[in-house]
């Protein structure tokens, strides 16, 4: 799962469409410095989301370990 979380603003929506993993669902540690997904595992801070004209749009949090083996995920999996 890649978590992009643009800066002061929460979109609520993303590619999959589960509600359980909108942005506003995530919190921020600030003394880790990390996201926490709803499913309770850390994103860390991958790279800016920059366009040439408006500077910083965002910023992208990861963690493809975490994701791949999340249980939400292979849930959908089976249900599906």
């Amino acid at each position: 799962m890649l978590g992009y979380i643009r800066s002061n603003v929460f979109v609520y929506s993303n590619g999959t469409g589960d509600r359980d993993f909108y942005t506003d669902r995530f919190r921020y540690d600030a003394e880790k410095k990390v996201y926490i997904c709803p499913a309770g595992k850390e994103l860390y801070f991958a790279r800016n989301r920059t366009s040439k004209d408006k500077g910083i749009l965002g910023y992208e949090y990861r963690n493809y370990d975490a994701c791949a083996s999340c249980q939400y995920k292979v849930q959908e999996k089976i249900s599906a």
